[in-house]
């Protein structure tokens, strides 16, 4: 367990700032306390990314001012062989930056993808809300955009009231409010373009590429010269 807390510790703290481990990063705590063989597979499986990927860059190029938050979200439907739960990922953006990326388990046992999309744009919305409120404490009046890819999530949270769908706790439907007084906006996107899809889901090389390059991320071939050196001195 020692051994499994350590790699996991090293994953999380590693996956703050590096979009490309926060789902595998949040996967393997879940299994932390009781370590299994999925677990050692995912730890030996990221610890070879890592080695092959070790330094990843955020560039911040020059833009204009930014009047709205962005936040692209997305959510894989029982997405967890053992439990059925689905994982809620998501990105937020001020313009080009992304300023968080976050990849959570949700609590709720969606039925439907319909439903963990749902429960995904409600996550999306309050984290929008939060910034917006910081963003207040700066003296900035933003606007907040959550852009989705499914159509049945985009329904639900766009109606007033549970609709056919009976079940759902009366504590998730708070988001249709804010969407009908106009505190946020719902955009429907293509699935290609939603980089929520990076914290939702274990993708290949090639996509773990592509969406980087769109959220701004690069990988470093080398360490960086303003890094911190640690110095090790012979003395005891």
């Amino acid at each position: 367990r020692d051994i499994a807390a350590c790699a996991c510790a090293s994953t999380n703290y590693l996956a703050q700032d590096r979009p490309d481990i926060m789902y595998t990063a949040k996967e393997m705590a879940r299994w932390m306390a009781r370590p299994n063989t999925l677990f050692w597979e995912m730890a030996k499986r990221c610890g070879w990314y890592i080695l092959g990927r070790p330094h990843v860059v955020q560039r911040f190029g020059m833009q204009g001012p930014v009047d709205k938050i962005t936040v692209k979200v997305d959510s894989d439907h029982a997405g967890c062989i053992r439990t059925r739960r689905s994982t809620t990922g998501l990105a937020a953006f001020h313009g080009r930056h992304v300023i968080k990326a976050a990849s959570t388990t949700q609590t709720v046992i969606a039925l439907s993808s319909g439903e963990s999309e749902f429960y995904a744009i409600v996550r999306s919305v309050a984290t929008a809300l939060g910034m917006r409120s910081m963003a207040k404490d700066f003296g900035l009046e933003v606007k907040i955009q959550v852009q989705t890819d499914s159509v049945a999530g985009r329904g639900m949270a766009l109606r007033l009231g549970a609709g056919k769908v009976r079940h759902i706790d009366t504590q998730w439907l708070w988001v249709q409010g804010s969407f009908n007084r106009k505190e946020a906006t719902l955009k429907k996107i293509p699935g290609p373009t939603n980089d929520a899809d990076l914290m939702t889901v274990l993708l290949d090389g090639t996509k773990i590429n592509s969406v980087l390059d769109q959220m701004g991320f690069v990988f470093a071939g080398r360490r960086s010269t303003l890094a911190l050196k640690a110095a090790l001195s012979g003395r005891r």
